[in-house]
């Protein structure tokens, strides 16, 4: 869709520069999820000696703390002055 009085700028190929745009940003993302994933599937299985994430992460606190920060943050002053106090662990 063209609008009235607006030039479409073309490249020397004669495309537009807004096609070259987009197809140069799915280019670019495909280049880094493709790496994303070989890099995943080449590592998959190589584990190095040393500690698993179940005995680093500590799971139901992590969630428990997400879910009271979620809390927190929804919470909506009643007028436009009132300040939300955060809780603090």
């Amino acid at each position: 869709m063209t609008h009235a009085g607006a030039t479409q700028h073309h490249t020397s190929m004669g495309l537009d520069n807004r096609k070259m745009a987009f197809w140069a940003f799915i280019g670019s993302e495909c280049l880094l999820f493709g790496s994303l994933i070989s890099t995943y599937l080449v590592y998959k299985g190589r584990s190095v000696v040393g500690p698993y994430p179940n005995e680093i992460l500590n799971i139901p606190f992590t969630s428990v703390s997400a879910v009271r920060d979620g809390a927190a943050r929804a919470r909506v002053p009643r007028r436009a002055g009132d300040r939300v106090q955060r809780i603090r662990a």
